[in-house]
């Protein structure tokens, strides 16, 4: 698994430093320890605060929520509302349902952190 070897790569790298005082300089080493890694800093800016609860509740009676345990995958595509998802591996098609209430908008993100 790549992760396994990317997590390899930084323990080897740490261990032959002598020291990792900051975060600066953990995010070096990080970057140094093999040719394609790169480290993304995030800022507060990126981070996205006070989501509102926009998820219908299961007593709803026109839309079938599925429990979360019956769910093996799950798909969500960029501009649609609906859920897509399979309850058993051997499923080829997807099952939609709409797990929003009519009153959100999917366009409209919170405010960002400022500190």
């Amino acid at each position: 698994m790549r992760a396994d070897s990317i997590h390899g790569s930084i323990g080897n790298k740490w261990k032959a430093q002598s020291q990792v005082v900051d975060f600066d300089s953990f995010s070096r080493l990080c970057e140094n320890s093999a040719e394609k890694n790169h480290c993304v800093h995030m800022e507060y800016s990126d981070i996205y605060s006070d989501f509102v609860k926009e998820v219908r509740g299961r007593s709803t009676k026109s839309v079938i929520l599925p429990l979360l345990e019956s769910i093996v995958e799950v798909e969500f595509r960029k501009g649609d509302r609906n859920m897509y998802y399979k309850t058993s591996f051997k499923d080829t098609a997807y099952v939609s349902c709409d797990f929003l209430m009519k009153k959100s908008d999917v366009k409209k993100f919170p405010t960002t952190m400022t500190e």
